[in-house]
C-alpha cells in the first residue's frame, strides 16, 4: 500500500483549504511561481497527476497543514492536521 495521498482527496483538500482560506488558486498558483491557472487545471483534473515536491512544501507551509495532505510521501510528515 502506497504512503501517499490519492490525487483526488489532494485536489480536493487543496481546494477546502483555499476557499477557508479566502485565497483563489489563481493567487496560490502564484505563491508555487507557476501560471495563474495551473492550480485550478490541477484541482478541476480527474488525470492521476501530484504536485511537485516543492510545491507541496511551499503550500503546507502557507496552509500550516502537514505536507501529506497535499500529497506528500508520510514520512515528510509534520505535526499538523490537514483541516
Amino acid at each position: 500500500m502506497s504512503d501517499l495521498a490519492i490525487p483526488s482527496e489532494v485536489r480536493k483538500t487543496l481546494k477546502g483549504l483555499a476557499v477557508d482560506g479566502r485565497i483563489t488558486l489563481s493567487a496560490l498558483s502564484a505563491i508555487i511561481n507557476r501560471p495563474p491557472r495551473y492550480l485550478r487545471a490541477f484541482v478541476e483534473s480527474d488525470q492521476d497527476e501530484r504536485l511537485f515536491a516543492d510545491e507541496i512544501d511551499v503550500l503546507a507551509k502557507f496552509f500550516m497543514v502537514d505536507p501529506s495532505c497535499l500529497g506528500a510521501p508520510k514520512r515528510w510528515r509534520r505535526p499538523k492536521n490537514c483541516n
